[in-house]
């Protein structure tokens, strides 16, 4: 875990948040593992939502390199079936679908407490 002081000082030094992991990881404050797993978690989140049963087709734009740099490549079929063991995840656990689907409606915002 990384302290939220720690994060913006990299941002800060960085110029923006698409240089804070390479000073994090030139910092030895971040190991390049934990880099490739948030981004691997962050793609296979995307993807649930990208790869989603529709009626739209998929776009995707090759050769798009990451802001923090380039990352392995990951196969097609590893896409789809971290996409499709999420899906079953959330079905065994939330089946209703209408959460997903419902309008998202603005609240008062609460007070601090």
């Amino acid at each position: 875990t990384l302290r939220p002081e720690i994060w913006q000082d990299a941002v800060s030094r960085a110029g923006g948040q698409g240089g804070a992991a390479r000073a994090l990881l030139a910092d030895g404050r971040l190991a390049e593992g934990a880099l490739h797993l948030c981004h691997l978690s962050a793609l296979y989140d995307a993807a649930y939502f990208v790869l989603a049963p529709s009626s739209t087709p998929g776009r995707f734009r090759y050769g798009t390199v990451h802001r923090s740099g380039p990352f392995p490549p990951v196969p097609v079929d590893a896409l789809e079936r971290e996409t499709l063991r999420r899906r079953a995840l959330l079905d065994r656990v939330w089946p209703d679908a209408r959460p997903d689907s419902a309008p998202l409606l603005r609240t008062p915002t609460a007070a601090a407490p």
